[in-house]
């Protein structure tokens, strides 16, 4: 045994060497073929630099240990098929001749089907490649040449096609997790070019299987080819993919609706779609509207997506919530909510027994007892005695209000009107937390301001509107939910602030001149109470000018000022009473900064026919003349006036999230004269209407009433 074991050890000794030989060989002498498409072959024309014996040699030996063909050159395999352009373009050319495709079928089935072939074909000259190609070593535009010539052969030709690569597919299945060399992702890249991955029919045995893999690819594998070819995708082929992969997602799931959210190969898709997401983050080549799946939001089982995420068990959507639209996503919040403000519940009536004090009462909702008089200093004064027990969580229990001197419970309006009451005074000019930007009309941090308890009582009204479904009328930027989510601000993000210098910035790094020449330093003006003075963006920026070579570091640290530095203090407690409430990192893994903004402020688009089919009625109904009259006359208004309208009656004007289907305004018949202006609780969404007669007359009393209304920042 010991004799057979020693002959086994040689042998495989001298197998290893022989292999450290033939590549060795290979990268020092090449294989004699000209242009050689290898990608370790010296005769490789695009072999990046010519390597030193010593390195030859251990690059040799980690090969050789690797033991996988694909890093030997074609010639070395004693086998020269692989493919290019001219090749497929000379084979095509003598077919439509002499009308027998069999040579060009032959050629596809030897390189499409074979690993080491296809990982060798279509590779472009080094003198001919730019920087960012040497590495991936691909002529992209000689596959999509060759694919779009395919495609245009008879349709024998065309499945051939794709069924070598079904072949292929089957047969990298036990090899995939050694594919971690960009040699060995050739084929995907080639793979992903192919037009034939968005065609139904091949959906199933080709698109599915070729995403199933590619999930299945090393961790590192995949960065590589994020690096070397996502993200390098010009702006329409990134679209283009982002778009076949919802349109794969979409017909598949019709395949068999109820057993969709199992399918390995929407799995897959989703997981690619995820990949290509994180990558739009830095490239913004789409919007993010365009990873909503239509056919997932509309027959997910939300209810076992939603256990299945709750619990970590098996694939969930909610993993991936790039793909579900805000009203899915807020159904998932609401549903988290509502659970953790029954085990807030239930704790606060089991702590007593179980501590042993049954005298004690643990009140089951949060509640406010506030004064109007006083309701700021009242409100900042519930938030802090809540938040001195320790517990975090009781900010998650049911929000109730009571205004002292007052009679009535809070079943959802004096709790809202709490919530309006405060943002006017807290987003008073005169109070001096925000500044408002005119030409955006939104609302910045005052750098100035040291409300340091006021900053942390808006946060947790935010958070608490959001676990309470109140819609705030707030007019932040997309940058104040950015920063919430932690993403660093860029110069596109100071276009909601300040405009016009955003413009000079962007003008600046444009700008093909010699930027010395604008005499501009690393310095910014700052005015605090009325007198204005610069300030160095780096120590000693008053010496520094700005140059073509640090224009860019300029820029960014004068973006890091405006929008981080200078409201450092008051953004803090901001967040800080944010995190309060919504601290454990749910509602951030589920929303982007744009949906979260949709979430605290509603929707900025209105449908008012939707508006009119969710109404309620109280003393009238649909066809009452005075109802008709008055949704005549709402269709006919203005946006601009629509928006008074809803603002008027509601105290917001925005939808919720989903849309005005999803408000419930209740129309409500007035009492006494008729020739009366409508009024409004906004608290209850209710608008009182008096019987008017005429249309004319009921549009002049609604105008001057929604003109007339008390409020703020309506747009």
């Amino acid at each position: 045994m010991d004799l057979e074991n020693s002959v086994q050890t040689n042998n495989k000794k001298e197998e290893i060497t022989s292999r450290v030989n033939l590549y060795f060989n290979q990268i020092m002498n090449g294989c004699g073929t000209e242009n050689c498409c290898g990608t370790f072959c010296n005769s490789n024309p695009a072999l990046h630099d010519k390597l030193l014996a010593n390195d030859a040699a251990q690059l040799a030996v980690a090969l050789a240990m690797k033991n996988d063909s694909a890093y030997r050159c074609p010639e070395s395999l004693g086998s020269s098929n692989f493919l290019n352009f001219p090749k497929v373009e000379a084979l095509i050319n003598e077919a439509n001749s002499t009308g027998d495709f069999a040579p060009v079928i032959e050629a596809i089935e030897q390189v499409f089907s074979n690993e080491e072939s296809l990982n060798t074909s279509f590779m472009k000259p080094l003198k001919e490649m730019n920087p960012s190609e040497k590495e991936i070593g691909i002529d992209l535009e000689q596959v999509r040449n060759t694919f779009d010539l395919l495609l245009q052969t008879p349709l024998d030709v065309q499945d051939a096609l794709a069924n070598s690569i079904e072949t292929l597919l089957r047969d990298m299945q036990w090899r995939i997790k050694s594919n971690t060399h960009i040699a060995t992702l050739r084929k995907f890249i080639i793979l992903f070019e192919n037009p034939q991955i968005e065609d139904p029919g091949y959906y199933r045995s080709l698109s599915g299987e070729l995403f199933v893999l590619f999930t299945d690819l090393p961790f590192l594998s995949i960065n590589n080819l994020n690096n070397l070819y996502f993200s390098k995708l010009p702006k329409d082929s990134f679209l283009f993919l982002v778009r076949s992969l919802q349109t794969f997602i979409a017909f598949t799931a019709f395949e068999d609706l109820d057993n969709f959210q199992t399918d390995p190969q929407i799995i897959a898709a989703t997981k690619i779609l995820d990949n290509l997401y994180n990558l739009n983050k830095s490239l913004k080549y789409v919007s993010y509207e365009e990873f909503y799946s239509d056919v997932i939001n509309e027959h997910i089982d939300l209810s076992l997506d939603y256990k299945r995420w709750n619990k970590r068990n098996g694939f969930s959507f909610c993993n991936f919530p790039f793909i579900l639209t805000p009203e899915i996503k807020s159904h998932v919040l609401r549903a988290k909510q509502k659970l953790q403000q029954e085990q807030a519940r239930r704790s606060a009536f089991l702590l007593p027994f179980l501590t042993g004090s049954p005298d004690i009462l643990i009140a089951p909702s949060l509640i406010f007892t506030v004064n109007r008089e006083r309701l700021l200093y009242d409100s900042i004064n519930m938030v802090q005695l809540h938040m001195s027990t320790g517990d975090l969580d009781t900010f998650k229990k049911p929000l109730r209000v009571k205004f002292e001197d007052e009679d009535g419970i809070d079943e959802g309006g004096v709790r809202k009107e709490w919530f309006q009451l405060l943002i006017i005074d807290l987003f008073n000019l005169d109070y001096g937390m925000f500044v408002e930007i005119k030409e955006t009309r939104s609302h910045w941090f005052n750098g100035q301001s040291m409300q340091v308890e006021e900053y942390e009582l808006l946060g947790i009204i935010m958070g608490l509107a959001i676990y309470n479904s109140v819609i705030l009328d707030l007019h932040f930027p997309t940058i104040v939910y950015k920063k919430l989510a932690g993403v660093e601000p860029d110069l596109e993000d100071l276009k909601d602030i300040n405009p016009a210098l955003q413009r000079g910035l962007q003008q600046l790094l444009d700008y093909e001149g010699d930027a010395s020449e604008l005499d501009v330093y690393f310095m910014v003006e700052e005015r605090s109470y009325g007198a204005q003075y610069g300030r160095e963006l780096i120590e000693g920026g008053e010496d520094i000018l700005v140059t073509n070579e640090n224009k860019e570091e300029y820029v960014d640290l004068y973006v890091k000022y405006l929008l981080v530095d200078s409201v450092k203090d008051q953004f803090k407690n901001f967040k800080k009473g944010f995190m309060t409430v919504c601290g454990d990192g749910i509602l951030l893994s589920l929303f982007s900064p744009e949906e979260l903004n949709l979430l605290v402020c509603g929707s900025p688009e209105l449908n008012f026919y939707d508006l009119e089919q969710g109404t309620i009625y109280d003393g009238y109904d649909e066809d009452h003349p005075t109802i008709k009259l008055f949704w005549e006359v709402v269709h006919e208004f203005t946006m601009e006036q629509k928006k008074k309208l809803l603002f008027f009656a509601t105290g917001s004007d925005r939808a919720p999230i989903g849309g005005l289907s999803k408000l419930r305004l209740v129309i409500a018949k007035s009492g006494g004269e008729v020739d009366r202006l409508p009024t409004s609780h906004t608290c209850y969404n209710h608008l009182l209407l008096p019987e008017y007669k005429s249309k004319e007359f009921l549009h002049d009393r609604l105008i001057i009433a929604i003109n007339n209304a008390v409020g703020f920042g309506l747009r």
